[in-house]
């Protein structure tokens, strides 16, 4: 298991995020945990442009293949590692930061609105009147969550 996916891994557990690939929804759900890890302090190195479920890494992708690749040959090189206990403080704001808001109970759609509308208010820097209208455009499955997911990135501080 290479570094980077040993890093992946170890953030993964901090944050109670299931490596699994094997749907959609689950890399998804990987891509947008991922990016907010970054945006709350935890530096993985991975960048993000724009994609058709929000802000996606190739190079992430490639590493959560591996990464899960090398978990299904029994290699788990994380056994007695552990994050710095600083990471291990931002791992639990990221928890709560992803926390779906009460009545809300797909994950993947949360992550999605939530990483999407952080992105376009920050890299995109787009008002958020306009960011929510965007949304409301590419995303129509998400407008009944802009509000929440906004409300929640306030509260964290995030934009």
């Amino acid at each position: 298991m290479e570094n980077r996916e040993i890093a992946l891994k170890l953030v993964l557990d901090a944050i109670e995020e299931n490596t699994s690939i094997g749907t959609v929804s689950d890399r998804l759900r990987l891509q947008k945990a991922i990016y907010i890890c970054q945006e709350m302090e935890i530096p993985l190195g991975y960048s993000y442009s724009w994609y058709v479920k929000g802000p996606y890494s190739p190079s992430l992708t490639q590493d959560y293949y591996n990464l899960n690749s090398s978990l299904s040959a029994g290699d788990n090189d994380t056994k007695g590692l552990q994050l710095h206990p600083d990471l291990i403080e931002r791992a639990q704001r990221v928890k709560e930061a992803l926390l779906p808001p009460p009545g809300v109970d797909d994950k993947p759609h949360w992550y999605e609105a939530l990483c999407s509308l952080h992105y376009l208010l920050k890299a995109s820097k787009k008002p958020v009147a306009e960011a929510k209208q965007f949304m409301r455009t590419v995303k129509p499955h998400l407008n009944d969550l802009l509000d929440r997911a906004h409300d929640r990135l306030v509260q964290m501080h995030l934009v």
